[in-house]
Protein backbone atom coordinates (compact mmCIF):
# COMPACT_ATOMS: atom_id res chain seq x y z
CA UNK A 1 0.00 0.00 0.00
CA UNK A 2 1.54 3.66 -1.03
CA UNK A 3 1.83 5.88 1.69
CA UNK A 4 0.49 9.11 1.74
CA UNK A 5 2.46 12.00 0.68
CA UNK A 6 2.89 14.93 3.26
CA UNK A 7 2.78 18.68 2.63
CA UNK A 8 3.92 21.36 4.35
CA UNK A 9 1.14 23.78 6.08
CA UNK A 10 -0.82 26.06 3.54
CA UNK A 11 -0.20 29.70 3.16
CA UNK A 12 -3.09 31.94 2.26
CA UNK A 13 -1.81 35.80 1.39
CA UNK A 14 -4.27 38.56 1.17
CA UNK A 15 -3.65 41.53 -0.90
CA UNK A 16 -3.47 45.21 1.19
CA UNK A 17 -5.17 47.12 -1.88
CA UNK A 18 -7.05 46.56 -4.75
CA UNK A 19 -8.34 48.82 -7.50
CA UNK A 20 -9.57 49.53 -10.92
CA UNK A 21 -8.29 51.96 -13.20
CA UNK A 22 -10.08 54.13 -15.19
CA UNK A 23 -10.08 53.62 -19.14
CA UNK A 24 -6.63 53.77 -20.10
CA UNK A 25 -7.75 56.18 -22.58
CA UNK A 26 -8.87 58.27 -20.05
CA UNK A 27 -5.48 58.38 -18.21
CA UNK A 28 -3.10 61.38 -19.08
CA UNK A 29 0.32 60.06 -21.25
CA UNK A 30 3.21 60.08 -18.77
CA UNK A 31 5.77 59.25 -21.66
CA UNK A 32 8.53 58.88 -22.13
CA UNK A 33 8.56 57.03 -18.08
CA UNK A 34 11.47 58.69 -15.94
CA UNK A 35 14.60 57.90 -15.97
CA UNK A 36 15.78 55.53 -12.43
CA UNK A 37 18.81 55.71 -11.68
CA UNK A 38 21.06 52.10 -12.57
CA UNK A 39 22.41 49.87 -9.57
CA UNK A 40 24.27 46.46 -9.53
CA UNK A 41 22.47 43.77 -9.84
CA UNK A 42 21.94 40.71 -7.58
CA UNK A 43 25.31 38.50 -7.81
CA UNK A 44 23.77 34.67 -8.96
CA UNK A 45 23.58 31.95 -6.57
CA UNK A 46 26.14 29.60 -5.70
CA UNK A 47 25.53 26.45 -7.77
CA UNK A 48 25.41 23.38 -5.47
CA UNK A 49 28.12 21.19 -5.36
CA UNK A 50 26.00 17.80 -5.39
CA UNK A 51 25.73 17.79 -8.98
CA UNK A 52 26.75 15.47 -10.83
CA UNK A 53 27.39 14.55 -15.01
CA UNK A 54 25.33 12.56 -16.51
CA UNK A 55 23.27 11.55 -19.85
CA UNK A 56 20.39 13.57 -20.95
CA UNK A 57 17.73 11.62 -20.85
CA UNK A 58 15.28 13.46 -22.96
CA UNK A 59 17.67 14.70 -26.42
CA UNK A 60 15.70 14.19 -28.97
CA UNK A 61 17.25 11.41 -31.10
CA UNK A 62 15.02 11.93 -34.55
CA UNK A 63 13.28 14.37 -36.53
CA UNK A 64 9.77 14.10 -36.90
CA UNK A 65 7.39 15.57 -39.70
CA UNK A 66 7.21 19.17 -39.88
CA UNK A 67 3.41 20.26 -38.37
CA UNK A 68 1.48 22.19 -40.94
CA UNK A 69 0.94 25.88 -39.34
CA UNK A 70 0.00 29.19 -40.62
CA UNK A 71 2.28 31.60 -41.15
CA UNK A 72 2.21 34.60 -39.29
CA UNK A 73 -0.92 36.87 -40.42
CA UNK A 74 0.22 40.36 -39.05
CA UNK A 75 3.35 41.52 -38.22
CA UNK A 76 4.46 44.74 -36.89
CA UNK A 77 6.92 46.86 -34.17
CA UNK A 78 5.70 46.61 -30.79
CA UNK A 79 6.44 49.15 -27.88
CA UNK A 80 9.45 51.52 -29.12
CA UNK A 81 12.97 51.65 -27.77
CA UNK A 82 14.47 53.34 -27.01
CA UNK A 83 11.68 55.28 -25.21
CA UNK A 84 10.82 52.93 -22.44
CA UNK A 85 13.77 54.74 -20.03
CA UNK A 86 14.56 50.81 -18.79
CA UNK A 87 17.67 50.26 -20.46
CA UNK A 88 16.68 46.56 -19.01
CA UNK A 89 17.95 43.89 -20.77
CA UNK A 90 15.83 41.58 -21.28
CA UNK A 91 13.15 43.99 -21.08
CA UNK A 92 10.46 41.54 -19.73
CA UNK A 93 8.05 41.66 -23.27
CA UNK A 94 5.07 40.36 -22.43
CA UNK A 95 1.47 40.67 -24.38
CA UNK A 96 -1.77 38.93 -25.10
CA UNK A 97 -4.76 39.68 -27.69
CA UNK A 98 -8.19 40.53 -26.73
CA UNK A 99 -11.47 41.01 -28.37
CA UNK A 100 -9.48 43.30 -31.31
CA UNK A 101 -6.79 44.82 -29.64
CA UNK A 102 -3.45 43.74 -28.70
CA UNK A 103 -1.77 45.06 -25.28
CA UNK A 104 2.00 44.72 -25.43
CA UNK A 105 3.54 45.63 -21.99
CA UNK A 106 7.37 46.05 -21.22
CA UNK A 107 9.32 47.30 -17.74
CA UNK A 108 8.27 50.54 -17.76
CA UNK A 109 5.76 51.26 -20.80
CA UNK A 110 2.91 49.61 -22.14
CA UNK A 111 0.93 50.10 -25.82
CA UNK A 112 -2.21 49.19 -27.27
CA UNK A 113 -2.46 48.03 -31.16
CA UNK A 114 -5.12 47.08 -33.22
CA UNK A 115 -5.53 43.59 -34.06
CA UNK A 116 -6.89 43.61 -37.46
CA UNK A 117 -4.06 46.39 -39.04
CA UNK A 118 -1.18 45.94 -36.13
CA UNK A 119 -1.61 50.18 -35.83
CA UNK A 120 -1.33 51.68 -32.33
CA UNK A 121 -4.87 52.98 -30.77
CA UNK A 122 -2.98 53.68 -27.45
CA UNK A 123 0.19 54.68 -26.31
CA UNK A 124 2.90 54.25 -25.58
CA UNK A 125 2.83 55.30 -21.69
CA UNK A 126 4.08 54.41 -19.03
CA UNK A 127 3.24 51.69 -16.32
CA UNK A 128 2.83 53.92 -13.73
CA UNK A 129 0.36 55.89 -15.19
CA UNK A 130 -1.99 52.83 -14.80
CA UNK A 131 -1.46 52.89 -11.18
CA UNK A 132 -2.28 56.99 -10.89
CA UNK A 133 -4.12 57.72 -7.90
CA UNK A 134 -3.87 54.19 -6.60
CA UNK A 135 -1.16 55.80 -3.68
CA UNK A 136 1.81 53.76 -2.17
CA UNK A 137 4.41 51.91 -3.85
CA UNK A 138 2.92 50.68 -6.75
CA UNK A 139 1.97 54.47 -8.24
CA UNK A 140 5.81 55.68 -7.36
CA UNK A 141 8.03 52.61 -7.68
CA UNK A 142 7.22 49.86 -10.42
CA UNK A 143 9.98 47.62 -10.79
CA UNK A 144 9.33 45.22 -13.37
CA UNK A 145 8.40 41.94 -14.53
CA UNK A 146 5.17 43.18 -15.64
CA UNK A 147 1.99 40.71 -16.89
CA UNK A 148 -0.86 41.47 -19.04
CA UNK A 149 -3.65 39.16 -19.25
CA UNK A 150 -7.39 39.37 -21.09
CA UNK A 151 -10.35 38.19 -18.89
CA UNK A 152 -12.85 36.97 -21.43
CA UNK A 153 -15.68 36.30 -19.33
CA UNK A 154 -15.26 40.15 -17.86
CA UNK A 155 -13.96 41.98 -21.05
CA UNK A 156 -10.93 43.60 -19.60
CA UNK A 157 -7.41 43.34 -19.29
CA UNK A 158 -5.47 42.71 -16.04
CA UNK A 159 -1.96 43.75 -15.56
CA UNK A 160 0.34 43.07 -13.09
CA UNK A 161 3.62 44.71 -12.22
CA UNK A 162 6.30 44.25 -9.30
CA UNK A 163 6.24 46.94 -6.71
CA UNK A 164 8.61 48.23 -3.69
CA UNK A 165 11.41 49.72 -2.53
CA UNK A 166 13.80 47.10 -1.62
CA UNK A 167 14.30 43.25 -0.62
CA UNK A 168 11.43 41.87 0.15
CA UNK A 169 9.33 43.64 -1.94
CA UNK A 170 5.96 45.36 -1.16
CA UNK A 171 3.66 43.86 -4.05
Amino acid sequence: MAQAKTFGPVIVGHSLKNDVSPALRDIPVQWPPPVRPEHEANPNPKIPINHRDAPDTVVQSSQVAVPAIMGTILNFNGVPYPGVNCSCAPPDTNGEPGTTQYVQIVNTGYQVFDKATGNSVLGPNSIESIWTGFGGVCELSGLGDPTVSFDQIANRWVITEFAGVGIPHTE
